[in-house]
C-alpha cells in the first residue's frame, strides 16, 4: 500500500483507496484527529491508524449518518487515548501503567501496608504483604505519573 506525505500525515494514495479514481484524495478523508483518520469508502466509512509507510484499518461503519458519527467518535477515542497513553519510543518512552522499574532500598512492614523506599525517593505503599527484599525492583507508581 502507497502512501504521500502531505504536511504531516501520511494520506493513502488512490490506487490504495478501493479503486475509487478522483482527483482529489483529500474529498475522501472526512475526519482527522492526530494519528486518525476517517475515509470515505463506496461502501463504508473506515477508521485508519497512520503509520510511518502506509495507514492501517481499525474498524468500518456503515455508509449512514450513523455510521459516520460512530466513526468519528472511534477516531476522536483513538487520538486521544495514544495522547494519554503514549506508545514506547526508542528513546526512553515507557508504556508500562505502573511506572518504570526502581530499585528497592528500604522496606517496612507495618500493620495495614508494606512500605518500599526506591532508589528514585519515592515510597510505594503495597497493601498485600510478600516478601520484599532491599535490591529487588519494583514498578515506581510516581515515577509513572510524572511521564
Amino acid at each position: 500500500m502507497k502512501s504521500k506525505r502531505v504536511g504531516s500525515i501520511n494520506r493513502p494514495s488512490l490506487d490504495f483507496l478501493k479503486g475509487i479514481h478522483s482527483s482529489k484524495a483529500e474529498d475522501l478523508i472526512v475526519h482527522e484527529n492526530g494519528g486518525y483518520w476517517v475515509c470515505r469508502n463506496e461502501s463504508d466509512y473506515t477508521v485508519y491508524k497512520t503509520g510511518s509507510t502506509h495507514s492501517t484499518a481499525d474498524s468500518s461503519y456503515p455508509l449512514t449518518s450513523d455510521g459516520l458519527s460512530i466513526a468519528i467518535a472511534r477516531c476522536d477515542y483513538l487520538a486521544f487515548r495514544e495522547s494519554t497513553n503514549p506508545l514506547p519510543t526508542a528513546i526512553g518512552g515507557n508504556s508500562d501503567p505502573r511506572g518504570p522499574l526502581r530499585t528497592i532500598k528500604a522496606v517496612e512492614e507495618t500493620p495495614s501496608a508494606t512500605l518500599l523506599t526506591l532508589d528514585c525517593g519515592h515510597v510505594n505503599a503495597h497493601a498485600q504483604h510478600f516478601s520484599y527484599r532491599i535490591g529487588d525492583s519494583c514498578h515506581c507508581f510516581a515515577c509513572g505519573q510524572m511521564q
